[in-house]
C-alpha cells in the first residue's frame, strides 16, 4: 500500500509540477530520479524500520588563525590583515534493514572584515565581494545508502570532477582558477551516486547555485567515472546544463564540461582537470546593484542570451610525507576573445603550498598564490597577481564526512 502511494505521489509531482514545455533533459533526469527514490527506499514503507543506532553523534573541528596579503585587491585597503576560522561537523548515523541513513552536515565559522572599508563609485561595485558570513553552511544534507545506491538531500559537495589539492581556507582562495571562479564548491538538490568496484555514476537535479534558489530555474550535473584498484588512478567526465534563464534578468551561465585524472604513486599524487565553460550574463545587468563581481570580468554581458565560453585547466602534483608536505599546482584559463581588454587576457595562476606537524594535531602551513599581469582599469592599476598566506591550524577532532 505504501509503494503505491508514493508512486502515484511521484506521477502526480511529475505531471504536475514539470510540464511538456520544460526542457527535455531536465524532464528525463527528473523522473529517474523519483524512480531512483522510490526504489532506494523499498521495503521501507511497508515495515517497520527496526533502527540500530550505531553510536553517539560524531563531531570533528579545526581552528586556524593566519595572516594573509593579497595585492590582487591592493585597490580595496582589504589586502593584508590577520584572520581567524574554523570547520565544524557533525553526523549521525542509524542502521536500518533497508538501508545506512546519515544526517549532519559541515559549517563554517569566519571572520568578518572590519565596517571601514575604502569606499567611492568604483570601489563600491565590489563591496559585496568583502562581506562575509560569519556562520556559512558548507554541506547540510541527508544521506541514504542501500548497496550500490546512495541518495543525497540537501546541500553537497558539486559531483563535478574530482580533485586531490589540500584546501588552507574556508574561501577556497587557494584552489585553481576553474574552481575558484567557474565550478561552485558545493550545490543544493537531489544527488545519486551509483556505485560499484570500478565504476561510479553521479546525478543530480539542482539549483545552480550554492544554496536555496531565487528563480525556478534548475541545473543537471552528472559525472561518469572509472577507477583501479584501490584508485590508485581515477578518470572522470562531467557536464553541467542549465534548464533555463529564470526570473530575473541577474542570471549569469553556469554551463561547463570537463575530464578530470588522477594517479598516484608512492608518495605522490598528480591530478588534473579540463573543462569547456560557458558563463557571462544573459542579458545587461550593468545597473543591477548588490550582486558579487568577478575580478576577471567573468560576470560581463557579451550579446542577449549569448554566453561568452572559455578552455581552462590546471595540473597538481602532491607529495606528502609523515611529517611534512607539499603542493604544486599550476592552471590556464583561456576567454573568449569579445573585444573587452580587460576581460579578454589569458589567466594563468601557480599555486605553491606546505605544511609542516609541528604536533600530532597542530600543523603550520603557507600558501603561495601567483597570477599573470593583465590590463587592469586605472583605478586598479596598484593591484599585483600576487597573495600570500601563513598560518597554524590545530585539528580538534577529525572533520568527519558522509
Amino acid at each position: 500500500m505504501g509503494k503505491i502511494l508514493l508512486f502515484n505521489c511521484i506521477c502526480w509531482i511529475y505531471k504536475r509540477h514539470i510540464p511538456l514545455r520544460k526542457n527535455r533533459i531536465l524532464r528525463i533526469s527528473t523522473l529517474s530520479s523519483l524512480i531512483l527514490i522510490f526504489v532506494l527506499t523499498g521495503e521501507g514503507l511497508t515495515a517497520e524500520p527496526h533502527v540500530r543506532d550505531s553510536g553517539d553523534i560524531k563531531l570533528g573541528a579545526l581552528i586556524r588563525g593566519y595572516y594573509l596579503n593579497d595585492q590582487r585587491i591592493q585597490w580595496s585597503g582589504l589586502e593584508a590583515a590577520f584572520g581567524a576560522d574554523a570547520v565544524v561537523s557533525l553526523w549521525k548515523e542509524e542502521k536500518t534493514h533497508w538501508g545506512r541513513i546519515k544526517a549532519g552536515g559541515e559549517f563554517f565559522l569566519n571572520l568578518p572584515y572590519g565596517k571601514n572599508i575604502l569606499r567611492d563609485k568604483e570601489r563600491d561595485k565590489y563591496r559585496t565581494n568583502f562581506e562575509t558570513n560569519i556562520f556559512e553552511i558548507s554541506q547540510l544534507l541527508l544521506h541514504i545508502k542501500k548497496d550500490t545506491l546512495t541518495l543525497r538531500l540537501g546541500k553537497v559537495e558539486t559531483p563535478f570532477g574530482k580533485t586531490y589539492y589540500p584546501l588552507f581556507s574556508n574561501s577556497c582562495f587557494d584552489a585553481p582558477f576553474i574552481r575558484t571562479e567557474a565550478i561552485l564548491a558545493r550545490e543544493t538538490g537531489v544527488f545519486i551516486l551509483y556505485k560499484l568496484k570500478f565504476f561510479n555514476l553521479d546525478m543530480a537535479i539542482v539549483n545552480g547555485g550554492e544554496d536555496k534558489d531565487t528563480n525556478s530555474s534548475k541545473a543537471f550535473i552528472t559525472r561518469l567515472g572509472i577507477n583501479g584498484e584501490k584508485e590508485k588512478w581515477v578518470l572522470g567526465i562531467s557536464g553541467k546544463i542549465q534548464d533555463g534563464i529564470g526570473s530575473d534578468r541577474q542570471k549569469i551561465y553556469k554551463r561547463h564540461a570537463g575530464i578530470d585524472f588522477m594517479v598516484g604513486y608512492s608518495n605522490f599524487i598528480l591530478s588534473g582537470e579540463v573543462i569547456y565553460d560557458e558563463y557571462g550574463c544573459h542579458r545587461d545587468c550593468s545597473s543591477v546593484d548588490g550582486i558579487p563581481r568577478s575580478l576577471y570580468y567573468r560576470d560581463i554581458y557579451y550579446r542577449n542570451k549569448t554566453p561568452i565560453t572559455g578552455v581552462g585547466g590546471y595540473i597538481d602534483l602532491s607529495y606528502k610525507k609523515t611529517n611534512w608536505s607539499g603542493n604544486v599546482n599550476y592552471g590556464e584559463y583561456w576567454p573568449q576573445r569579445i573585444g573587452n581588454p580587460y576581460h579578454d587576457d589569458p589567466i594563468r595562476r601557480g599555486i605553491i603550498k606546505l605544511s609542516f606537524n609541528l604536533s600530532p594535531r597542530l600543523q603550520a602551513y603557507g600558501v603561495g598564490l601567483f597570477e599573470n599581469e593583465r590590463k587592469t582599469e586605472e583605478w586598479r592599476s596598484g593591484e599585483k597577481g600576487i597573495a600570500v598566506m601563513v598560518g597554524l591550524q590545530y585539528l580538534i577532532q577529525h572533520p568527519i564526512s558522509p
